[in-house]
Order: structure tokens, then C-alpha cells, then sequence
């Protein structure tokens, strides 16, 4: 009889705490980014704090390319289980190394050991505005991210970055190699991609 009433406290006390942590919540809901704007060569951080629910938490970022990343409309990263911190910071980094491949780098994940790495290529352009957002779902989640445990029903509000091509000077040109006291010249500098001021 004891033994039964230990399990009953035992299940009621499980009840309660799920009941307590079942919300998980994503500080900030939009996730933040350290540049929302960034050049081929340049890289961005894009980042959430996510608290409640069981640890521990998996999760994977969700991105939608720009029309003319060719053969690159949208998809997700590889799902990541991170370790029981709770906030847990839940970040990915951006990073365009060419006009036509991105990297999607996601640090520190427990799976792995170490980090996961995503590549895209395209035979388009990555320039133009990427969308990001995070699925994310706890210990007792069903499934991910299809688990009743998720932040804002399975994902957070959308991120918004851009990519512009990298920036260039072409060379050097001028209208005259002599000129004589009075005359003018005229030098000619191309400029390319980059992120206007």
C-alpha cells in the first residue's frame, strides 16, 4: 500500500512539474542577428535564447532563399540537440563565401560533438534577402518540430537577412598619361557589390 502511494505522489509530482515547465519560450521571439546586412566574404550571427518546457532541447533553423539562389528555394539544417542549459542559446552562423555557396554553420551541438555544418550552392546568385527561423522542441516533445512542446507553435517569427555580392574596385583609369600645366585629368574608379552607406 505504501509502495502505491509513492507512485501516486510520484506521478502527481511529474504532472505538476510538466504542468509548470510545459511553455517553452524564445527570447528574442524574432531572433536577433549581429548584421542584418552582410557582403559575400563577411558572416552573420543569428541567434535566440530559449527557456521552460524539459530540457534537453532539439532544434534546427528553417531558411528560404531569394528567387535567384537557383535550385534553392527553402529548407532546413540537419536537427541539433543541445546540451540542459537552460537559456539555451540557439544560434546559427551565416556565412557566404562565394557568390554562389553559403554556409550554414550551427556550433557546439552534443550530436556531433563539436558542430554541424551545412552547404548550399547554387548556379544562380545568393545575393538578395534570406529568411530565417528556428523549430524548436523539448525533452517531451513528440516529434520535432511537430511535438505539442514548441516555441510559438513550432517556430519563430522570421528573420531577415541580406546578402549582397562582395565588394570591388576595378581598376585604375585616366584620360590622359600627359598633361600639361592647366589641363585637366580624369580618374576613373569602378565600383562593384558591397553594401552602400
Amino acid at each position: 500500500m505504501n509502495n502505491l502511494k509513492l507512485l501516486v505522489s510520484l506521478f502527481s509530482f511529474l504532472l505538476i512539474v510538466q504542468g509548470a515547465f510545459a511553455a517553452l519560450t524564445a527570447t528574442p521571439s524574432t531572433p536577433a542577428a549581429t548584421n542584418t546586412v552582410i557582403d559575400v566574404g563577411q558572416n552573420t550571427v543569428i541567434n535566440t535564447l530559449i527557456t521552460g518546457g524539459f530540457t534537453s532541447y532539439t532544434y534546427n533553423w528553417f531558411w528560404v532563399a531569394p528567387g535567384g539562389a537557383t535550385g534553392l528555394a527553402n529548407g532546413n539544417t540537419i536537427p541539433i540537440l543541445i546540451s540542459n542549459t537552460v537559456p539555451s542559446n540557439v544560434q546559427i552562423i551565416v556565412s557566404p563565401i562565394s557568390i554562389t555557396t553559403l554556409k550554414l554553420f550551427i556550433p557546439n551541438s552534443i550530436v556531433t560533438g563539436a558542430s554541424a555544418t551545412n552547404t548550399l550552392v547554387t548556379t544562380g546568385s545568393l545575393s538578395g534577402s534570406w529568411a530565417f527561423n528556428v523549430f524548436v522542441c523539448d525533452g517531451v516533445g513528440a516529434t520535432c518540430p511537430a511535438g505539442t512542446n514548441t516555441v510559438a507553435g513550432g517556430n519563430t517569427p522570421v528573420r531577415s537577412i541580406t546578402i549582397n555580392p562582395a565588394f570591388s574596385l576595378s581598376a585604375n583609369t585616366i584620360s590622359n598619361v600627359v598633361a600639361d600645366q592647366g589641363q585637366t585629368e580624369t580618374f576613373t574608379i569602378g565600383v562593384t557589390g558591397g553594401t552602400s552607406p
